[in-house]
This record gives C-alpha cells, sequence and structure tokens, in this order.
C-alpha cells in the first residue's frame, strides 16, 4: 500500500502556477507584462456563460461520435506530435455561421445557437485585447478584413486513460496564430489547484496552470504574435493538456488569426526565433508530420505565403 502511494505520488504533476489576471475592461494596464511572460493569463469579466456553453460543446462531441462527418475528428485522428499518441476526439467549427458550419446528425438547435453566439463572442473579445495590444507590436490592421472568418472554435473532449508512455491529452505545442481563448470544465472546478492544463516556463518544468476564480477563461499568445512583435515582447507559451485517470474533459480552443491574405514573409521567421537570449520553440516554426513529410515544410519557411496556406499546412501537418 506504502508503494502504491508512492507511485501514485510520482505520476502526479502537483506544481501549479497562478497566472495573471486580466479583467476585459481594464486590458491596456496588464495585457503588456502577461504576454511578454508567461505569455499566459486568466481573463475574467468576459460575459460568457462558461456552464451552459461546456454542457453545448458535450452535447455536440457525443452526437460527433456516430457521425463521419469531416468536421467530427474521431479519437486518435490528430496529434501535434508524430510519436505520441492523443486521447481525444474534437469536432471543428469555422467561419461562426450556419452557412459555414455543418452540424453532426441530432444535434440540438439550442445547442447549435449557444456555440454560435459562443463563436461570435469570441472574435469579439480577440478584437478587444488585439486592440488593447501596444501598438510597437504592429497588430493595428492584422484582424480588420476576414479574420472572423478565418477563425476557429474546436470543441474537444479528452478520454481518461490509465497512465501509458505513449498517451496524453495534447502533446507539448505552442499555439499558431495571433492568440488562442481556451474555456475548460476542469478549470471551473479547479481554481487554485489547478487543472489538466500545464505550461512550461524558464525552469522547463511542467507546472499546472491554475485560476483565482470559476468563471476565468485561458489566453494564449500565439507564435505568429511572438514574431512578429519586437523580438522579446511577447512569449508563445508551450503546454500540454494530461488525461485524467477518471474523467473526461471537455473544452473549447478558439484559435484567432490575422486575415487570411497577409503574407508570412521569411524575415518574420527569422526575426523571431530568438528573444531576450533564450530560443523559442515555437511549433508554427516546426514540422509537426512525420519525418518523410518535413522537407516540403522547410523550404516553404523560406518563401512568401499568405497566412491562410501557411495554416492550412500547419493542420494537415498534425493529421493522423
Amino acid at each position: 500500500k506504502f508503494l502504491a502511494i508512492i507511485l501514485l505520488f510520482a505520476q502526479c504533476h502537483c506544481t501549479t502556477v497562478e497566472v495573471p489576471v486580466l479583467e476585459m475592461e481594464r486590458l491596456r494596464n496588464n495585457l503588456d507584462l502577461a504576454l511578454r511572460y508567461p505569455g499566459t493569463a486568466a481573463l475574467v469579466g468576459h460575459g460568457l456563460r462558461l456552464f451552459e456553453i461546456l454542457a453545448a460543446a458535450r452535447a455536440v462531441l457525443e452526437a460527433c461520435e456516430n457521425d463521419k462527418l469531416n468536421e467530427c475528428i474521431p479519437l486518435g485522428g490528430e496529434s501535434g506530435n508524430p510519436n505520441v499518441l492523443e486521447s481525444k476526439s474534437s469536432f471543428i467549427m469555422n467561419g461562426g455561421s450556419n452557412n459555414t458550419i455543418r452540424w453532426p446528425r441530432n444535434t440540438l438547435k439550442t445547442h447549435q445557437k449557444i456555440l454560435l453566439a459562443t463563436y461570435q463572442r469570441l472574435c469579439s473579445l480577440a478584437h478587444h485585447i488585439i486592440q488593447a495590444m501596444p501598438l510597437s507590436w504592429n497588430q493595428s490592421n492584422c484582424c480588420n478584413i476576414d479574420a472572423n472568418q478565418t477563425a476557429t472554435l474546436r470543441l474537444f473532449r479528452y478520454f481518461p486513460h490509465q497512465a501509458h508512455p505513449r498517451y496524453i491529452g495534447s502533446a507539448a505545442h505552442s499555439d499558431w496564430g495571433l492568440l488562442t481563448l481556451v474555456l475548460a470544465d476542469d478549470l471551473l472546478f479547479a481554481n487554485r489547484h489547478g487543472g489538466q492544463l500545464e505550461i512550461s516556463l524558464q525552469s522547463q518544468k511542467w507546472q499546472r496552470i491554475a485560476v483565482p476564480t470559476d468563471d476565468s477563461i485561458i489566453l494564449n499568445a500565439g507564435d505568429y504574435l511572438a514574431l512578429s512583435a519586437p523580438a522579446g515582447q511577447v512569449h508563445s507559451p508551450r503546454h500540454r493538456v494530461l488525461l485524467d485517470q477518471e474523467k473526461d474533459r471537455i473544452s473549447l480552443v478558439f484559435f484567432f488569426y490575422p486575415d487570411s491574405q497577409v503574407l508570412v514573409p521569411p524575415a518574420l521567421f527569422s526575426h523571431g526565433e530568438i528573444t531576450d537570449g533564450d530560443q523559442q520553440q515555437l511549433s508554427l516554426l516546426e514540422c509537426q508530420a512525420a519525418s518523410a513529410e518535413c522537407s516540403a515544410h522547410d523550404d516553404l519557411l523560406h518563401t512568401n505565403m499568405t497566412f491562410s496556406d501557411f495554416i492550412k499546412m500547419k493542420w494537415a501537418q498534425v493529421k493522423r
């Protein structure tokens, strides 16, 4: 029995970190400091009804399990690391309207309405965050044309799984775009004890993200923002999701990108790889496909591409 307790403790990632708290109405006060380091923050005052939204997301994900839609990604259908199996399924919402989203069969109209309203509210929050960024970060004209249509809202269900070296909820990665907003049921109840979302800081040790209140959502800076802002001004945090032994985890992850035709010049990649003397390991610059498929990725880093084309390539790399 004593040995079992020791083994359980060895598997437990008990260290937590309390991330900065940002109020939506006072973003300009501390946004730049929070995104400079650690690159993540807890947002409050966002106006989202989290319990209602997460319940709707669960219902859609359950409907996805028996549907063959391309928008329904089955267990094992994606992974940010070709050598790691991710025990999750997902549903993809692109464009934020019933004209652009195909729903699984048997999805209630009520749940569709809740999630469509959530998409629009997250777009509004993203624009509000960008407007609060310092002008020196060069984002004032990033997202005025079709950024709301190119954004992606992903619903995820992480399945409970016994400890296994090849299984994880989400492999270690950073986010590709401008910013990411995360709603998760484990953050509703975990509070200061931390949930299953972990971040790697300067110590290179993984720490659970702890939030101050049950109504917090998470803001992460993205790779594109870290690369296009002046060197050292933005940190795109490396993070992962662990699996709980007994419970599943429902989350909504909103990826906000610049306008689709924004060019990603090669100079951008060489500018932001090193900031403040520290190497940032950015997933946008990494090939996340199997090694045999990576030569095209490396070649494209030296050409002008639209951000839309680049992101399509990145999503293709994580399909399994």
